[in-house]
């Protein structure tokens, strides 16, 4: 039987195409592709000629990229 932490961890190791990656991060493909071509973030795995993101990066990189508000 498999518990939901073993799914949740399954779910955050699986690979995402560059067009699945993009539409997670509600980017275009060609901004993912100017990311990787600057050096810049979101991590990608390279296999053989294929690029794919793993969904726990991509999660990393949204927090990463927000921004919290100091409240008064």
């Amino acid at each position: 039987m498999v518990s939901s932490e073993q799914s949740v961890a399954r779910e955050g190791n699986r690979l995402l195409t560059e067009s699945e990656a993009a539409r997670f991060l509600s980017m275009s493909d060609k901004w993912l592709q100017n990311q990787r071509w600057m050096g810049l973030e979101p991590s990608y795995v390279k296999i053989g000629r294929s690029i794919r993101y793993r969904v726990s990066e991509l999660e990393s990189f949204l927090e990463r990229c927000e921004i919290h508000l100091g409240r008064p």
